[in-house]
């Protein structure tokens, strides 16, 4: 009977496991702060649906290509890109005029920015 943690002796492994354990705890911090911060800004909890659905939708739609380039490229040059991109992404992510702070609320005399449609 094998052991449950023994691909961990491999030293190769064990680091993709932690790198990629670290990296999804990451991912769920941002999602919880962006659905925060989307809170924070608009007070409805539609809006939290549609950051869900923002989430989800770029998945369904681009699995299959994405899969393909996978498959005809080298990974590892793939997964750098996707890495990049989403570095990019969460580069700009903060708030740039510093509207909401920590606690939710907004500055004295700021009126939150709106999506113009």
């Amino acid at each position: 009977m094998s052991k449950p943690l023994a691909a961990l002796r491999y030293r190769d492994y064990a680091i993709y496991a932690a790198a990629r354990f670290f990296a999804t705890l990451c991912w769920t911090m941002l999602d919880v702060a962006v659905g925060w911060q989307v809170y924070a800004i608009t007070r409805n909890p539609l809006d939290l649906g549609l950051v869900g659905l923002a989430q989800f939708v770029p998945f369904v739609v681009l699995v299959l290509p994405a899969g393909q380039i996978a498959d005809r490229a080298d990974r590892r040059i793939v997964l750098l890109g996707a890495y990049f991109v989403s570095t990019a992404a969460v580069v700009v992510l903060p708030d740039p005029v510093g509207a909401v702070h920590v606690h939710g609320g907004h500055r004295p005399g700021h009126r939150p920015r709106q999506a113009r449609l």
